[in-house]
C-alpha cells in the first residue's frame, strides 16, 4: 500500500466525498460500505489493506454524478480517450484500464447521467455493462484479487499511471449534440447545470443524494440526518435549504 499513490488519485477529483466498498468474492462475506472523506479515507487505509489481504478487493467512487468511469478500457483505446483529458489512469490488472473522467457540468438526475455514462462507453469501447453513474472503480495501490489474474500465486497490483485534477474536454454541448435535454426532462426544464467556479456544485450533490436515498425508501428524518452528516452546506444554512431540497428531490422522483 502506497499513500502517496492514494493521495495522487484522490486529489485528481474535484469532490468532497467518496463511496468506498470492500467485496469479497465469496458471497458469504459481508460486504462493507462507507461514505469518507479524504481525511477519512487515510485514516482507515491500515484497515482497507488489512481485508485487501484477507481477500476482499477495495473499490472507490467520487460521490457525484459529475465523474465518469470508463471500465475494461483496452490499450489501443487509450490515445484517443487522451483527447477527453481524463483525470485519472488506473489499470486494474495486465493491459486492463479503468478512465476516469471529471466533467465541468453536473446532471441534475442520475438517469441523466446514466445516459452519458452510456455513450461514452459505446463511443470508446468501454465495457457497456458497468457504464452506470454508481459503479466503482478499484482504488490503486491495492491488489485485484480475482483469480483469474492471479500470476505465479501473485495478485496484481492496481497500479495508477496518470492522475491530473482537471475537467474533462466534455462541455455542455455534449448533451445538445446527444439530445439528452429531451430525453430526460425534470421539473426545473434542463438537464445539465454548470459547476461554479471552483468546479463543484454543492446543491446539487445534496439534491442527488436526496434523489438516491428517496429511491431506497429513506424516510426524510434519515435524508435529513444525513445531509447533516456529509454536506458542509446543509450544516451552515439556517434557513429551510435542506427540507426544500428533500422536497424537490421527491418531486422529481415521483414524476420519473
Amino acid at each position: 500500500m502506497n499513500y502517496t499513490v492514494i493521495n495522487n488519485f484522490l486529489n485528481a477529483f474535484e469532490c468532497e466525498l467518496f463511496v468506498i466498498a470492500l467485496i469479497h468474492f465469496d458471497k458469504s462475506q459481508p460486504q462493507l460500505r462507507f461514505v469518507h472523506n479524504r481525511e477519512q479515507i487515510n485514516k482507515s487505509l491500515k484497515f482497507y489493506a488489512a481485508k485487501n489481504v484477507q481477500g476482499y478487493n477495495i473499490y472507490i467512487r467520487p460521490k457525484t454524478y459529475s465523474v465518469v468511469l470508463l471500465d475494461d478500457v483496452s490499450r489501443e483505446s487509450l490515445s484517443e480517450l487522451a483527447k477527453l483529458q481524463p483525470c485519472a489512469l488506473v489499470e486494474t490488472s495486465k493491459s486492463n484500464f479503468q478512465v476516469w473522467l471529471q466533467t465541468s457540468f453536473t446532471p441534475q438526475s442520475r438517469e441523466q447521467a446514466l445516459q452519458i455514462c452510456r455513450k461514452l462507453a459505446k463511443d470508446h469501447d468501454a465495457d457497456k455493462g458497468s457504464a452506470e453513474p454508481d459503479h466503482l472503480g478499484r482504488l490503486p495501490s491495492f491488489t485485484n484479487q480475482k483469480e483469474k489474474h492471479k500470476t505465479n500465486g501473485v495478485f496484481p497490483t492496481v497500479f495508477l499511471h496518470k492522475f491530473k485534477k482537471r475537467f474533462s474536454s466534455i462541455s455542455l454541448g455534449f448533451a445538445k449534440e446527444y439530445d439528452l435535454n429531451t430525453t430526460h426532462s425534470t421539473s426545473r426544464g434542463c438537464v445539465l447545470k454548470k459547476t461554479n467556479k471552483q468546479g463543484y456544485d454543492r446543491s446539487r450533490e445534496d439534491f442527488n443524494t436526496c434523489c438516491m436515498l428517496i429511491r431506497q425508501k429513506k424516510s426524510d428524518e434519515y435524508i435529513r440526518n444525513e445531509l447533516l452528516r456529509t454536506s458542509e452546506k446543509a450544516q451552515q444554512r439556517r434557513d429551510n435549504y435542506i427540507e426544500r431540497t428533500i422536497r424537490n428531490a421527491r418531486k422529481v422522483v415521483q414524476n420519473q
